[in-house]
């Protein structure tokens, strides 16, 4: 009687770690999917400034003619030639 009782008790042990082992592999299959997803984000935003900064490379590779130099003085510093006035219209 003894052995078969033990047989029983094992096998129940035996039951229970592997639905165990079954749920931890579906929680870790759901934890990869999640990070695969994320790593795909990840690449793609990667991929984006990597385009970004070749396109800024490019802006600062390229030659700055006299117009575009003149243009970005006066509008991100607000310079002006000799004896130019400027106005500002404040109305609404």
């Amino acid at each position: 009687m003894k052995k078969r009782r033990m047989g029983l008790f094992s096998k129940v042990v035996v039951a229970i770690f592997a639905v165990y082992c079954a749920m931890m592999l579906l929680v870790l299959q759901v934890q990869i999917n999640e990070k695969r997803a994320m790593t795909e984000q990840l690449q793609q935003r990667v991929e984006a400034k990597r385009l970004s900064n070749s396109a800024l490379s490019e802006a600062i590779d390229s030659e700055l003619d006299s117009e575009a130099i003149t243009r970005l003085a006066r509008e991100k510093f607000g310079y002006v030639k000799p004896g130019e006035i400027v106005f500002f219209d404040v109305s609404p």
